[in-house]
């Protein structure tokens, strides 16, 4: 079986064909005399679409064949002639991704000398790993240099070539060709030239606009993450909704919401030590409920902190030889003495299946018990 003839490289903007099956096979699916479906590679994904109305899911290519997944085979033969469409609206946002992967690519390793070691296209925007760092401003500054390309309106030129024939040519690739490969070489004006089996737009202007929105250290380098073209514009779309609703939730305009935010932040704080304030008042009142001199006293409370119930139960036994402040079932427990605490806790987690740290005045942890065996086992040790 000969190789499938690949339509997308005539033109990448023609969705529509007609062809001949040749092979049906349940493991790779319809292999096709001729196709417009992109087979992935290179980072981009494979198209979708439609083969006489049903449904194209994936599509991959093997020693040369182009296989079409389908989601059913059944109305289908070898040698029937079948109409194609691709899903050119998603083909063409990878189109876009890809062209501005190349100018951002080409600019980062000119200008910064950093190398594009990993590419990843999903369905909206991709990523890309430079192996080597760059701050904050220098990936601004790779932003704005691409998108003053995508204005230049350049054509981005697309050849094929004998692997020979590279041998003079300067251009990024991640491999070696040999004599007789062929080699497809994408040209962005001066901005770059790589080998690429991809699918790119003609010209830079149909890329719209790129935009990194997120960067994190990788492998000793930088992954950027980019959205181009419609995606660029799906992105911001999301986040104008966004920025939209939390404006209505803080009853400021657009411009004014990291105002309100700080505003609400700083509200936030000051409650928060006007809240400890209260809550440690709250535990001195409560501790000084107990007697002076007692041996045993224990208190629930609810929503404190670990750092509460430490500090409360220190309190506590200032008064009280043993204290013990449980919230839900963890426990916090105080003493004077490091032996009676020592013997307490070791009582205290035995009979209430407990768990948990012990230093020299100090106790800390959980119980597994219910709250009815806990006040029971409380209230017989205050006897």
């Amino acid at each position: 079986m000969r190789k499938t003839d690949k339509l997308y490289y005539q033109c990448a903007y023609t969705p529509n064909f007609t062809a001949t099956i040749v092979d049906i096979s349940e493991t790779y699916g319809v292999a096709l005399n001729q196709t417009r479906f992109y087979p992935g590679g290179g980072g981009q994904p494979a198209d979708f679409g439609t083969l006489d109305g049903i449904k194209v899911v994936d599509c991959a290519s093997k020693d040369g064949i182009i296989y079409h997944k389908l989601e059913t085979t059944d109305k289908l033969a070898v040698g029937a002639e079948i109409t194609g469409v691709v899903d050119i609206k998603r083909r063409l946002g990878f189109m876009q991704n890809h062209t501005g992967e190349h100018i951002l690519s080409g600019y980062a390793k000119s200008r910064f000398g950093a190398e594009n070691v990993g590419f990843h296209m999903s369905e909206r925007g991709f990523t890309m790993d430079l192996n080597k760092p760059l701050s904050p401003v220098q990936i601004q500054e790779l932003e704005d240099l691409t998108n003053a390309a995508v204005n230049d309106q350049n054509p981005v030129i697309t050849a094929f070539y004998e692997g020979s024939e590279t041998r003079d040519k300067v251009f990024r690739a991640k491999k070696t060709f040999a004599e007789d490969e062929q080699v497809r070489i994408v040209t962005v004006d001066v901005y770059d030239v790589c080998a690429c089996a991809g699918l790119h737009v003609s010209n830079t202007e149909e890329i719209g606009f790129v935009k990194v929105v997120g960067a994190q250290n990788y492998k000793g380098g930088v992954r950027l993450t980019v959205y181009c073209g419609q995606d660029a514009f799906w992105d911001y779309s999301r986040k104008h909704a966004i920025c939209r609703d939390v404006g209505v939730s803080l009853s400021a305009d657009t411009d004014n919401i990291t105002i309100a935010l700080e505003k609400l932040m700083y509200s936030k704080t000051n409650m928060k030590k006007q809240l400890d304030k209260l809550r440690n008042e709250n535990m001195g009142l409560k501790a000084q409920t107990v007697g002076v001199g007692a041996n045993f006293a224990y208190f629930f409370e609810e929503d404190l902190t670990s750092d509460d119930m430490r500090r409360f139960a220190n309190l506590v036994a200032e008064r009280a030889k043993i204290a013990v402040v449980m919230n839900g079932q963890q426990y916090a427990i105080s003493a004077r003495e490091q032996t009676a605490l020592e013997g307490f806790v070791e009582e205290f987690t035995d009979k209430l299946e407990g768990r948990g740290g012990l230093s020299k005045l100090f106790a800390q942890g959980a119980v597994k018990a219910d709250y009815e065996r806990i006040v029971a086992f409380l209230e017989n040790r205050n006897e």
